[in-house]
This record gives C-alpha cells, sequence and structure tokens, in this order.
C-alpha cells in the first residue's frame, strides 16, 4: 500500500506529505502579484475519521459556501442527493456566507448525508493570491490513491464489500473475485455488497462510487511543468 500521508501538488506535478504540501504551496504557488490578482483562501479539506483523505484547494473570498458545497459533493460525496451542511463546533454556517467571514486559522466541518454521514474537517490555513480563475475553486493538491489487495488472491482490488466499510478491517476485491463472489451464493460472505473503490473519506458508504470526480491525477508534461497539473475526466 502507498503512504496516504504523501499527494501531488496539482501545479508542479512534486509527491509531498500533507503538512508539507502547505508550506510547498504558499512558498512555490502562492502570493501572485500580476494583473488582475485575486484574492483567496488556502484551504485544507480532509475525511473528519478517514485524514488520509485530503486535498488542497484555493477558493475566492467573495465566493459562498454554497459553491465550496458543490464542489465536496463533486470530488467526494456525491451519490443520492443528500441533505449536507456546514458548521464550527458552536454553530450552523448558512450557505449563503461568503467565504471572507471565515477566519485565517478557523476549523470548520461539513456533513454531507444524515443518515450514512461522511464528516469533512476543513481548515483555513492562509490567505493569498492567485490569477484570476473561471472558477470559484482551484484544486491545489490531492492525496495519492490508496491501494488495496484483495482478500482472496491477493492481485489489487478494485471493489469494497459495502456491509464491511465500518469494520477494523474492510474486504476488497479485484474484479475477478468480485465477480465469482456475486456467482457464489452457498460460499460467499453472508452480506456482500461490492462498491468500486474511490480516492473519497466516503468509499464504501450509501451508494457512493464517485460518478462526478473528475479531479484523478495525471501528471503534467515536460514541457508543460509549469502549468497546472490535469485532472482527468473519468466521465469523458
Amino acid at each position: 500500500m502507498r503512504n496516504l500521508s504523501k499527494g501531488n501538488c496539482y501545479i508542479c506535478g512534486d509527491v509531498i506529505g500533507k503538512r508539507a504540501m502547505k508550506r510547498h504551496l504558499l512558498e512555490k504557488h502562492a502570493e501572485y502579484v500580476g494583473s488582475g490578482a485575486e484574492r483567496c483562501y488556502l484551504i485544507r479539506a480532509e475525511g473528519a475519521e478517514a485524514p488520509n483523505y485530503w486535498i488542497y484547494f484555493d477558493i475566492a473570498l467573495d465566493k459562498k459556501l454554497s459553491s465550496l458545497d458543490n464542489f465536496l459533493r463533486n470530488i467526494w460525496l456525491e451519490c443520492c442527493g443528500h441533505l449536507s451542511e456546514f458548521s464550527t463546533p458552536a454553530d450552523i454556517l448558512g450557505k449563503g456566507r461568503i467565504i471572507a467571514e471565515l477566519d485565517v486559522g478557523e476549523i470548520f466541518y461539513h456533513r454531507y448525508d444524515f443518515g450514512t454521514t461522511t464528516e469533512l474537517k476543513l481548515v483555513v490555513e492562509s490567505e493569498t493570491t492567485r490569477p484570476k480563475q473561471r472558477g470559484a475553486i482551484r484544486l491545489l493538491a490531492r492525496n495519492i490513491p490508496p491501494e488495496h489487495s484483495c482478500l482472496k488472491c491477493g492481485k489489487k482490488a478494485d471493489y469494497i464489500n459495502a456491509a464491511t466499510v465500518y469494520d477494523e478491517e474492510p474486504a476488497y476485491y479485484c474484479k475477478e473475485c468480485t465477480e465469482m463472489l456475486m456467482d457464489d451464493t452457498e460460499d460467499g460472505p453472508a452480506e456482500f455488497y461490492p462498491l468500486l473503490i474511490t480516492n473519497s473519506p466516503r468509499c464504501g458508504e450509501c451508494g457512493y462510487e464517485g460518478e462526478f470526480d473528475r479531479y484523478e491525477y495525471t501528471a503534467p508534461l515536460a514541457d508543460d511543468i509549469k502549468a497546472p497539473a490535469r485532472s482527468k475526466n473519468k466521465n469523458a
């Protein structure tokens, strides 16, 4: 299994640890001072119960939490149109709130689905500037996807048995063994609900299989190393 604490910088392609990524982004890729500079916050988000899934992104200060909600749904959460909310330890944050109303250093939370809930922890790491963007949010870094071994054959797994997602050691299976277990009504697991493995803290929950996640990392070309690394649209 890969070291889950490391991730890719989506601007230059470097592989860096989660904590060190903040310094890398601020020292190498922040504080743009050119024409049309846009004030924004650098924010880290991670699974509240699964912190090895993490991202860094910047968001313009004049955008609303509703824009952040949409982004988090697309990259990590959306499966069945569940309700969601932002909060601090003391209060619920309305989605109409402007990002600038948050403070640097503030910790807040996002919860998606109040039945099978996925909770995210978000930290406002710094205020910075960036070139003017078309979108509200620019993804800057993401954890390297974890790899799991098939419980039956040991090959790289493709599916998780959702019935075991809250077990101390969830059960993972490759495509071939998953198909075999689907046909094995006698010797297969008593409860078997295979879902595609995703690079998300919602992996294995509800019906989530990452259909809207377009942010899979692909390395930039050598002659394009200064441009943001591209994300792979898996739905294309």
